[in-house]
C-alpha cells in the first residue's frame, strides 16, 4: 500500500470533541504571548490612572477603571491563579462542610483553567540541554510537585547520574507586596534578542541546583534561577555560574540517548556476570580440588 488510502485524521469520538471544546473555551478565556504582554502594560497604566482618580475622588473615573482592571486582570492566568489559590485557603475557613467543599472544588476548577494556559507549569516531559560540551547532550525528566518544577536526570554524567534530581525551582505567582516570593525581577532582551525569542523580558525564579564530586560524593544543593525564554527555559547554577538552556529533543535525538543508556548499562551487567562466572567457577574449582585432596588422603569404607 502506498498509504494514500490511510485516513489523514482519525474519527474524533464525542469524548474527545467535549474535551477538544473544553479546552479551547478555557484557552479563549486567557490572554498569551503577545497579546498578554499588551494586557500586562495596559494594566499597568490603567492602575497609574485609578491612583490619580482616587487622589481626586472622582468617584465616576475611579468606578470606570476599576471595571476595567478587572476585566483585565480575569483574562490574565497568572493574576486568576493566584487569586484561585487564595480562595481555596480562605474556603477552608467555611464552618458547613457542603459549603467549604462547594467553594474549595469551584475555586479548584478556576485554579486549573488558568494554570494549564501558563506555560511554565506545563513543561512536563522530557528536555535535553548540554551540561558540558565534552559529553555533549543530557536528559532531563521534568515533573512537577505543586507549583515547584521537579527535573530528574533520565541520562546523567560522573559528578551526578541519572535517577537523581539535577535542579528544582519554586515557580509560584508573583504576589504583590510580598519580598518574599519566588519570583525575581524579569530581565529585559535587548532588541535584536527580543525580536528572535518574541519576547521582550524573560521571567525568572528562584531554584536551587545539585551539584557533587565524581561517584556522586560530597553532593549537595546550590543556589540557582530558573528563566524562562518563551517555549524554552534555562537553569543556572549561581556560584559556578554555569548556565544550561533546554529544548525539546527530536525523536532520533531521545531513541539515541536512550539507546547509549541501556548499551552501557548492557555493558556494566555483562562485566558483573563475566566477573561473577570467573568467581564462581574459581569457587567450583576449589571445592573440586580440595574435595580430590581429600580422596587421596582418606580411605574408601565400603
Amino acid at each position: 500500500s502506498n498509504g494514500e488510502d490511510i485516513p489523514s485524521q482519525l474519527p474524533e469520538s464525542a469524548a474527545r470533541k467535549a474535551r477538544r471544546l473544553r479546552e479551547e473555551k478555557i484557552k479563549s478565556r486567557f490572554s498569551s504571548g503577545e497579546e498578554l504582554r499588551n494586557l500586562r502594560t495596559d494594566l499597568e497604566a490603567l492602575r497609574k490612572n485609578l491612583q490619580w482618580a482616587e487622589a481626586m475622588a472622582d468617584i465616576g473615573r475611579i468606578m470606570d477603571l476599576r471595571k476595567a482592571i478587572s476585566n483585565g486582570e480575569d483574562r490574565d492566568p497568572d493574576i486568576v491563579y493566584e487569586r484561585s489559590k487564595k480562595l481555596i485557603q480562605e474556603a477552608e475557613k467555611i464552618n458547613s462542610i457542603p459549603k467549604k467543599y462547594e467553594e474549595k472544588l469551584k475555586h479548584m476548577k478556576e485554579a486549573k483553567a488558568a494554570r494549564d494556559c501558563i506555560p511554565r507549569f506545563n513543561l512536563e516531559g522530557l528536555w535535553v540541554g548540554k551540561y558540558d560540551d565534552r559529553e555533549g547532550y543530557e536528559m532531563i525528566n521534568v515533573t512537577y510537585s505543586g507549583d515547584t518544577l521537579i527535573a530528574t536526570k533520565v541520562t546523567g554524567n560522573n559528578n551526578v547520574p541519572r535517577g537523581r534530581t539535577s535542579f528544582t525551582a519554586d515557580l509560584s505567582p508573583i504576589e504583590e507586596g510580598n519580598d518574599e516570593t519566588s519570583a525575581l525581577k524579569p530581565v529585559k532582551l535587548p532588541e535584536s534578542v527580543s525580536e528572535k525569542w518574541g519576547v521582550d523580558k524573560v521571567s525568572r525564579y528562584r531554584g536551587e541546583g545539585h551539584i557533587a564530586s565524581k561517584g556522586y560524593v560530597k553532593n549537595k544543593t546550590v543556589e540557582g534561577q530558573f528563566v524562562m525564554l518563551g517555549d524554552h527555559f534555562s537553569f543556572v547554577w549561581i556560584p559556578m555560574r554555569h548556565h544550561v538552556f533546554f529544548v525539546r529533543p527530536s525523536a532520533q535525538l531521545t531513541m539515541k540517548l536512550l539507546r547509549d543508556i541501556v548499551s552501557k548499562e548492557d555493558e556494566v551487567d555483562n562485566m558483573k556476570n563475566h566477573l561473577n562466572r570467573c568467581f564462581e567457577k574459581s569457587t567450583d574449582e576449589g571445592l573440586m580440588q580440595l574435595v580430590e585432596e581429600r580422596e587421596e588422603i582418606e580411605p574408601v569404607h565400603n
